[in-house]
C-alpha cells in the first residue's frame, strides 16, 4: 500500500478497496509516497516502489483470475522467471540430498491423487 497521509503512529495509504488507516508504529514514520507491506491493518515492512508496484500487479492478477480471466503473462514474473529459493535455515536441513530426495518428502498433489 502506498502512504496517501500521515499521522501520529498512523498514515492513511491507498489500498484495493480505498484509503485505508494504517498503524506504522513497527517501520516508523514514513513519508507520503513511501509503499508499505501491510498486514492487519500494520505496515510490517518498508518496499520500494518497484516491489510495491509489483504486489499490486500481482493482487489485480488474482483478481482477473477468480473471475475466470486470463491475467497479463508478467503478473508473476518475479516468480515465473526464477527457480524457487529454500529460506536459508531449510537450506542447512537438506544440504547433500539430492533434489529427488527433497521433493519426494512432500508433493502438494499427491495427497489428492491418491484419494482419487
Amino acid at each position: 500500500m502506498q502512504v496517501v497521509a500521515v499521522g501520529e503512529g498512523q498514515a492513511l495509504c491507498a489500498g484495493p478497496r480505498g484509503p485505508e488507516p494504517v498503524d506504522m508504529r513497527l517501520v516508523g514514520h514514513q513519508p507520503v509516497g513511501v509503499w508499505v507491506y501491510v498486514h492487519r491493518q500494520t505496515a510490517r515492512e518498508v518496499l520500494t516502489a518497484t516491489e510495491g508496484l509489483r504486489i499490486v500487479a500481482a493482487l489485480e492478477a488474482l483478481e482477473v483470475l477468480a473471475a475466470g480471466g486470463e491475467p497479463p503473462p508478467d503478473a508473476f514474473a518475479d516468480l515465473t522467471d526464477r527457480v524457487p529459493e529454500l529460506p536459508e535455515h531449510l537450506r542447512t536441513q537438506t544440504r547433500g540430498a539430492s533434489t529427488g530426495a527433497i521433493t519426494d518428502r512432500w508433493d502438494p498433489l499427491a495427497p489428492k491423487l491418491k484419494k482419487g
